[in-house]
């Protein structure tokens, strides 16, 4: 699978990659990718090293405001474009943008997405990891603009099995820390895990309204892929993941596995008038046919899983009432299956793949 389609990143996506373990890799393979399709501005809001200036086919250094007004002409010409700010002689890195600088570029995009050509895809590298692969953020970071579409919080997985304060872990005091382990302690599947799905960690300043994939890379062996497995399962149990993607964004295809939630949707909004009597709730074996629905959706790992109700709304919320299910009314029952079709998509939209 193509990274962009388990990223779901597409025309107009603003997307900020975060974290650590391939972060620069990742960005190289999403231009590559979206190139063919779209313009593609890539942008930092913290330090690109230097040889990286090559990502894109032409790079803007922004010396004065003036410089902005140039971003759409080259873009327009080039197909790909890095901007950033001027060198960094002490450390040898291109300044990031500030957020200012960044959101007048959006809006920019914004306002010609109406236009015949393909909007832009917006590319940010939103903090740094210093080429480790795993990660703690520092209280200033990442920085992510509160209008990103999207953001990818990403890891290393050969990190697994490597003591928590090696080399391969920036900030690793602050790792140990939040995690509660000592540095010598070898790191496993389940710390990465409970650091991603950390509001101090793999959350750490996402904006509320962003939707957040998640990156695990480097998974080229047997034993990162069970582990990459068992990361996966576990963050997507939280509503805040609307995915994870295992792979390894070097090779071909960089994606192996998109894992999400699926929901489920129990239609039990009918009058059953051919019956003569409310079909959802007719019992078998001591409990209505409508909890046995539910019960195999639940038990098949559906979440969230929606119950319709119509014309015996109240009965079947009684029988549902000790299990974890959304009840959604159609107050358009009488007007046939496909109306509770539709009220049961509604419910579930935006919180499944």
């Amino acid at each position: 699978m193509r990274l962009t389609e388990a990223l779901r990143i597409q025309p107009g996506t603003s997307a900020a990659l975060i974290g650590a373990g391939g972060k620069s890799s990742a960005l190289r393979r999403l231009v590559e990718e979206l190139a063919p399709q779209c313009p593609v501005l890539v942008t930092t809001t913290t330090r690109l090293a230097r040889e990286q200036s090559d990502m894109a086919r032409h790079h803007l250094v922004l010396k004065t405001p003036a410089d902005l007004k140039r971003v759409a002409g080259l873009l327009a010409d080039h197909g790909t474009l890095l901007v950033t700010g001027p060198l960094d002689e002490s450390e040898g890195k291109w300044r990031g943008l500030a957020i200012d600088q960044l959101t007048r570029l959006h809006e920019t995009f914004e306002l010609e997405a109406g236009s015949r050509e393909p909007a832009a895809a917006l590319l940010i590298e939103a903090d740094g990891a210093r080429g480790r692969s795993w990660k703690a953020p520092a209280p200033h970071e990442p920085v992510v603009p509160e209008w990103v579409d999207l953001v990818v919080p990403m890891v290393g997985l050969d990190v697994i099995g490597q003591p928590a304060g090696s080399d391969l872990v920036h900030r690793s005091e602050l790792a140990v820390e939040l995690l509660g382990i000592a540095p010598d302690a070898a790191v496993s599947w389940g710390e990465v895990a409970k650091l991603l799905g950390s509001p101090r960690g793999g959350l750490q300043g996402v904006p509320a309204g962003s939707e957040v994939r998640v990156v695990l890379n480097k998974v080229d062996t047997e034993t990162r892929l069970a582990a990459a497995r068992q990361i996966a399962g576990e963050l997507v149990r939280d509503p805040r993941m609307a995915a994870v993607v295992i792979g390894a964004v070097q090779a071909t295809p960089p994606a192996m596995e998109c894992w999400g939630r699926v929901g489920g949707v129990v239609l039990a909004g009918g009058g059953s008038s051919r019956l003569g009597q409310p079909k959802q709730l007719v019992e078998w074996r001591g409990r209505a046919l409508v909890w046995h629905a539910a019960r195999a959706a639940l038990e098949a790992g559906l979440a969230p899983v929606v119950v319709v109700t119509g014309a015996e709304a109240d009965g079947v919320a009684a029988a549902l009432r000790e299990e974890p299910v959304v009840l959604a009314y159609n107050p358009r029952w009488e007007s046939g299956q496909s109306a509770s079709v539709v009220a049961g998509l509604e419910a579930v939209e935006g919180s499944v793949e």
